[in-house]
């Protein structure tokens, strides 16, 4: 019945009827819509926060997003509209609309999604971007940042990837930034230095590339996380100048070569498939 209600005051809000129970928050104006972000209240007296697109010129309700992000089984949805902004991402002389939002936390990270929406192609998202905000997007070369964070079952470690948008699809590239020494030795997720004084660093090595599950796989996954992360800055080579000079272990350079190639498959692996990763079907 609830979901019932909110439908009938969606479909009926052009001519302002539950006027008394939506609040029009904020409009974005792109091209021929207007997305009209609208709060209400549940019967359960929660916020509900919707964002409805409308024709410009009829005032008429196309499509309320919250039902056709619902479409796609992949999407997470959102609970809140954080900011927007109108960015040209390809350069091609058309403003794409890129919307950011809240969708929750837990007690380890904030969980936040962007929706890219280029009116060439449609006034719906084409894409759901987790871990995109806007402030991370570089507005020069138009290179979107993306952060994801893993579970506390493995560090909580942070994948960073690099993407740019064309042609309707995303591109991923390299920063043309590379780390910092302050974020680089952050990386690190860790004492490797305590920690190989401590270990059997060859053979715990060789657990995990066994896939064996215990704290030291951990710690090597760790230590693969900050390779893919350098390889996606440029720091690849840098990293592997740090693995190998803290590293005592007789294998270093072969142990350092392994993290380095699995670095650039993945790329390549993600290169394929970032598209479809963050691709909403409409």
């Amino acid at each position: 019945m609830k979901n019932i209600i909110m439908i009938i005051c969606v479909l009926l809000l052009s001519e302002n009827i539950c006027s008394q129970e939506l609040k029009i928050r904020d409009e974005i104006n792109y091209g021929d819509k207007i997305y009209v972000i609208a709060e209400s209240f549940t019967e359960d007296n929660e916020i509900y926060i919707d964002i409805i697109i409308k024709d410009k010129n009829t005032g008429t309700t196309n499509w309320d997003l919250k039902t056709e992000l619902a479409k796609d089984k992949k999407s997470v949805g959102f609970q809140d509209v954080t900011e927007y902004r109108l960015l040209d991402l390809n350069k091609d002389g058309s403003d794409e609309l890129l919307i950011n939002c809240s969708v929750g936390a837990s007690p380890y990270y904030l969980f936040g999604v962007t929706y890219l929406i280029d009116k060439k192609i449609s006034y719906l998202p084409l894409f759901e971007i987790q871990g995109l905000t806007i402030s991370s997007i570089d507005s020069i070369n138009m290179i979107m940042r993306i952060d994801t964070k893993e579970s506390p079952a493995v560090l909580g470690l942070w994948n960073e990837y690099y993407a740019k948008y064309n042609n309707g699809k995303l591109e991923l590239v390299k920063s043309p930034v590379g780390l910092s020494i302050e974020i680089f030795n952050d990386q690190l997720y860790g004492d490797f230095i305590t920690f190989s004084e401590g270990e059997e660093v060859c053979k715990t090595f060789q657990d995990f590339r066994k896939g064996e599950s215990d704290y030291n796989g951990y710690f090597w996954r760790a230590i693969e996380n900050f390779f893919n992360n350098c390889y996606m800055t440029g720091d690849d080579k840098k990293a592997y100048d740090w693995f190998t000079t803290y590293n005592d272990c007789p294998e270093k350079q072969d142990i350092g070569i392994y993290f380095t190639q699995k670095a650039e498959m993945r790329f390549k692996d993600l290169s394929k498939d970032i598209t479809k990763i963050y691709e909403i079907k409409n």
